[in-house]
């Protein structure tokens, strides 16, 4: 295959993770870098010069870089805030790019139903990096499910535990924030850094290749820092075919070490998984372990490269990470007002000489609370506060001015 012509927009924080995956193909023969943009040249240099001696060259705006012909892109991967994705997207669906977008693939369902529309009207590919969609545990299990291994689906359960420093608050201007004028953020762990499990929860939520349908949910958001959006939450969504996927999250757990686990439940048998670890256990049969030491973000790299050229179809559509959108989006129907926790149930505390809030006991507390599936408030949380369900049948989404609404009256 002919190298496949890349550009990068954003090369600062998680951009880092999409210029490094794109070296590594580039490395491959699979793809050559040819343009990147970098808004602040300056706080970016050794990246910036790094990336031109790989043959990318720098743009100070996208608009700039999808206007250049000479360069000859095939597929722009965008790394910015997840708020400005759907503009990116647009505009290079119109210049003529395949696209591979950071997750989520944007803050409100009309912002992805229009990135939708140029996608189909410019016959791109719109690829959404929920990086573990490229393992090979992950579609096992889904192949598991859609030929019954499981049974009928029953239950999903997904936790996300760990801690961040303040400083990961002080990335950038939008983070931790929910709303900044007519602009939807949604930047918590929910929408963000965990988002990952829903996604993945709604991919495994259904026995057909597409992904199950929320119905409906109810969401609890709650924070001990300083800001605007959660640092700790939980939602239940109901499917359409009677599946209910628990998720539960936070970025406050004073247990030093990252958590992530999935547990499928079906009338036959159950599936564990942890990206790198996939374990199935089924009625009458002896337990199997699928194991991935692969790199996710190379594989989807290589993935939308590949489906540039026609060769596969792309792990993550667009259309079906829309149904995470919904969800996201609900999450803030049910719960407009991310809740405070009071400061005697949290800490300050300095590890690795930066300085983090931890809430005590919130490890154990959404542990007891996924075992038991129930939400936070209903779990004994201390600080809890229960919501209300809210129904996703022909939901339209999100606004600005629909949520600062929510947020008057609650």
């Amino acid at each position: 295959m002919t190298p496949v012509r890349f550009a990068l927009i954003g090369v600062g924080g998680f951009g880092a993770a999409h210029w490094e995956a794109i070296l590594k193909a580039k490395a491959q023969g699979a793809v050559e870098l040819v343009a990147f943009v970098a808004r602040n040249r300056e706080k970016y240099k050794d990246t910036c010069e790094k990336l031109e001696a790989e043959g990318g060259k720098w743009f100070s705006d996208y608009r700039q870089m999808l206007a250049a012909k000479a360069l000859g892109l095939e597929v722009v991967t965008i790394a910015a805030g997840h708020h400005l994705h759907e503009e990116m997207t647009v505009a290079a669906c119109e210049a003529g790019y395949h696209v591979h977008v950071e997750k989520p693939a944007s803050t409100h369902v009309a912002s992805v139903d229009r990135m939708l529309a140029a996608a189909e009207k410019h016959k791109r590919h719109v690829q959404v990096n929920y990086q573990w969609m490229s393992m090979p545990t992950a579609h096992r299990l889904k192949k598991a499910i859609v030929d019954g291994e499981l049974g009928e689906l029953k239950e999903i359960v997904g936790i996300g535990k760990a801690f961040r420093f303040d400083s990961y608050y002080e990335r950038n201007a939008w983070a931790g924030k929910v709303i900044e004028g007519d602009t939807l953020i949604c930047d918590g762990p929910m929408c963000n850094p965990f988002n990952h499990i829903m996604n993945i929860s709604l991919y495994y939520g259904s026995r057909q290749p597409e992904y199950g349908v929320p119905a409906a949910l109810r969401a609890e958001r709650y924070h001990a820092r300083d800001i605007e959006g959660e640092d700790t939450g939980c939602v239940e969504v109901k499917l359409e075919n009677g599946c209910r996927v628990f998720f539960y999250t936070t970025l406050c757990d004073p247990d030093p070490g990252f958590v992530m686990r999935l547990e499928v439940l079906g009338t036959k048998g159950k599936a564990t998984w942890n990206s790198a670890t996939l374990k199935l256990e089924r009625s009458g049969q002896p337990a199997e372990e699928f194991k991935y030491e692969g790199d996710p973000m190379l594989d989807m790299m290589l993935n939308i490269a590949r489906a540039a050229r026609g060769e596969a179809p792309v792990h993550c559509p667009l259309k079906e990470a829309r149904k995470v959108v919904i969800v996201n989006n609900g999450l803030y129907e049910s719960c407009p007002v991310t809740q405070p926790i009071p400061s005697q149930y949290w800490h300050r505390e300095e590890r690795e000489n930066q300085m983090t809030t931890l809430i005590d006991g919130v490890g154990d507390l959404i542990v007891s609370a996924a075992d038991r599936r129930q939400l936070l408030s209903d779990a004994g949380a201390p600080w809890g506060v229960k919501t209300k369900e809210v129904s996703l049948k022909g939901y339209k989404g999100l606004t600005a001015a629909r949520l600062r609404e929510l947020m008057a009256v609650t």
